[in-house]
Formats: structure tokens, C-alpha cells, sequence
């Protein structure tokens, strides 16, 4: 399976945005029933738990591997000489590295605002981003630091990640807030405009 461009799908500073304003709608379209059941500090959490950024942690004491036979092309390869044009495939060797996370999985689509040139590169897999290194004469000590190097870039741009969502935890809880409390103030003056009218309500 080809590995994909990790963190560059998405940008960090439109998605914050968007949970911030999905939060805030959010909060316009609770009802009464919602405030009889739970205080404002109540709702104002369970909405910054659902729009928080839960940055990846990766779990490098479990990682594994799995070996499995390729076909390689080596058409580009200037060692060999072919007599024929197009792909030339050949018997190699993949290592499937998987390395299990907790966290949010779509984090992994998302650009920092601090970034390299050097991006990432695999997939993800359920709770586990998976990349592949792959050859016709891989060698154990090769493999080993290009798995190490993958892994420290991975780790680099979660920490990119993680300087980047700053005091977007603080931002959010005081959206939500503010964005609650306001709610419950509409709610309650349409209530009193309405009873104040003198009419049986339906």
C-alpha cells in the first residue's frame, strides 16, 4: 500500500477556526430541556470536549513490523540497463512499520503553522499510523535507522502540532462560555416576552 503525505491536508488555522464557530452553533441550538438538565458550566464543557484538538501521542513501546514480498520497479534504477522501455519489476522486500496512537486520528491531515520540508510520509490505520520501507537489498542496520528517522519526524510535527494549538483549550472554553450563557439569556427573554403577553401559551 503507498504511504500518503501526512499533516498537509488541512490547514491549522481554518480548522481552529471552524471548531470555534461549530461550537458557538452549537451552543444556539440548545433548548430549554438543556438548561433544565445541566448547569452552563456543564454544557459549555461537553461542547469543548467535542470541538477540542486531542493532539496524537505515539506509543513507540509497542511498535511492530510485518515483512512481506514486492514487486519493485527498478526502471529508474542506473545501475541496471534494460533493452526495453517502460517498468521493470523485480523480487524486493517491505517493511510495514505500525506504531500505535492515542488521540485524535484526523490530526494526522493537519499542518502545523510551524513546519519543514521535510513531511511525513504513511498512513493511517485505525488507532495506528503505518509506513512502509521497501527494497530489493534491505539491510537490517538500514532499516533500523530509517524506521528511527521516520519516527523522530513524526514525533517532530506533532510537536509542531502541539506548540501550534497554544491557548486554543483556554480560547475554546471561554467561547463555549460565553456562547452557553448567551443562549440561556435569548432563551429565557423570549420566555418572559411571551408569558408577558398575557395570553395561554402554547
Amino acid at each position: 500500500m503507498r504511504d500518503d503525505v501526512l499533516f498537509w491536508q488541512y490547514d491549522w488555522t481554518a480548522v481552529v477556526e471552524g471548531q470555534k464557530r461549530a461550537a458557538r452553533d452549537a451552543a444556539s441550538k440548545l433548548t430549554s430541556n438543556a438548561f433544565a438538565e445541566k448547569s452552563i458550566e456543564e454544557l459549555a464543557g461537553e461542547l469543548c470536549e467535542k470541538y477540542s484538538l486531542e493532539v496524537p501521542a505515539l506509543d513507540t513501546e509497542n511498535i511492530t513490523v510485518k515483512q512481506r514480498e514486492v514487486e519493485i520497479d527498478v526502471s529508474n534504477n542506473r545501475m541496471r540497463h534494460f533493452s526495453s522501455g517502460g517498468p521493470q519489476y523485480v523480487k524486493g522486500t517491505a517493511i510495514d512499520v505500525r506504531i500505535p496512537f492515542t488521540g485524535d486520528a484526523q490530526m494526522f491531515k493537519i499542518k502545523p503553522n510551524t513546519w519543514t520540508t521535510s513531511i511525513p510520509r504513511g498512513r493511517v490505520e485505525g488507532n495506528s499510523v503505518v509506513f512502509t520501507i521497501s527494497g530489493t537489498n534491505l539491510e537490517q542496520e538500514k532499516v533500523k535507522a530509517e524506521i528511527d528517522r521516520q519516527i523522530s519526524e513524526i514525533q517532530t510535527w506533532l510537536g509542531f502540532q502541539q506548540k501550534s494549538k497554544g491557548n486554543f483549550a483556554a480560547e475554546l472554553s471561554q467561547i463555549a462560555q460565553q456562547a452557553v450563557e448567551a443562549r440561556k439569556t435569548k432563551i429565557e427573554a423570549d420566555a418572559d416576552l411571551v408569558s408577558g403577553l398575557g395570553y395561554k401559551t402554547e
